[in-house]
């Protein structure tokens, strides 16, 4: 990333206090986006992805304690700020697209009020600019009868008509960061691609830097500029797209991958990749790599200590291997 990053964040740390000790749900997590990029920050359920995005806009349940060495966003440390300040970042300079619209919009509310009220609040407008702004991002978004919609309740509209109202919610005041968590989970197949398009578009137009959660391997293959894999709390991995795709430095990124079918890699009615096992509980003092205990190409030390991170041609990856080995017979044949 040549310019200066738009967002830069450093050893993000997110800690839940459990009745049996500290669950270590964001450990020391470093992220980096520019403007116009999309960085996908990938991961099975349960690996910290969304706890990353809340903490961004201090969304953390009562029970969460974050930390972080610095979040800066457009050269500004967010991380120092009381929450009074703080307050006018999030709906403002960043912005969020949650998973599910229906629960995320107020159901007693016209969903004109919700898309009017972030831009009267940071951008000192008044009602009729709230509306010509809203009506011009619903019209880029395709939304049919889009006056009409901004007098309607959320539960009259459907989820793709939903999720693209919400995304108008997010862009009403222009934000420099948008993050998407798992956007499209809740559409069908049609709706989903059309509206990542549209957010594409938009995010080219605006020269928006895009955090897209996700555990959809198609979809970043799709979307993505830079790709953050994210495992147990941390980020195991670091890498451009291509790179990561042709040549996957950590175990862990290599089954996702191997998990997915590919035309011409895997046979019509062959077995797909699996990766055994389940997320570790993520409390205080684990010792070794965290996924030591799925991984095929473990050794002795990976269980002993915490594995270094390793940096090389633009990307990093957290892994006792400068290189995995071909296949689990090459790495037996090397022991």
């Amino acid at each position: 990333m040549s310019a200066a990053p738009l967002l830069e964040v450093a050893d993000l740390n997110v800690r839940l206090a459990v009745p049996h000790g500290r669950l270590h749900v964001v450990n020391n997590v470093d992220l980096q986006v520019g403007r116009g990029e999309t960085l996908c920050l990938v991961g099975e359920s349960g690996c910290g992805k969304s706890m990353v995005a809340l903490s961004l806009m201090r969304l953390l349940p009562r029970v969460a304690g974050w930390s972080a060495g610095h979040l800066r966003l457009d050269g500004q440390d967010l991380s120092v700020l009381d929450d009074r300040a703080f307050a006018a970042i999030p709906g403002n300079r960043i912005a969020m697209i949650f998973q599910d619209p229906m629960t995320a919009f107020n159901p007693v509310m016209p969903l004109g009020e919700q898309l009017f009220e972030g831009f009267l609040r940071h951008r000192r407008g008044d009602r009729r600019q709230a509306r010509e702004k809203a009506l011009h991002l619903l019209d880029r978004l395709n939304v049919p009868a889009a006056a009409r919609r901004l007098k309607q309740y959320p539960h009259e509209l459907s989820g793709g008509l939903r999720q693209r109202m919400m995304i108008a919610m997010a862009l009403m005041c222009d934000p420099a960061l948008v993050i998407a968590d798992e956007p499209t989970t809740a559409l069908d197949v049609t709706i989903q691609a059309l509206t990542l398009r549209l957010l594409a578009e938009l995010q080219r137009e605006m020269d928006l830097g895009l955090i897209l959660v996700t555990h959809d391997l198609g979809l970043v293959s799709r979307m993505a500029d830079r790709v953050a894999v994210m495992y147990a709390g941390q980020i195991v991995e670091t890498a451009d797209r291509r790179s990561l795709f042709a040549e996957p430095r950590h175990p862990y990124t290599r089954g996702l991958i191997d998990c997915v079918p590919v035309p011409g890699r895997h046979r019509a009615g062959g077995r797909l990749g699996t990766i055994e096992g389940s997320v570790p509980m993520m409390l205080e003092g684990v010792p070794g790599c965290r996924f030591a205990n799925r991984c095929a190409f473990v050794r002795g030390a990976c269980r002993a200590q915490a594995p270094p991170v390793r940096q090389a041609g633009g990307r990093s990856w957290r892994c006792i291997w400068e290189g995995l080995p071909a296949s689990e017979d090459a790495l037996q044949g090397a022991s």
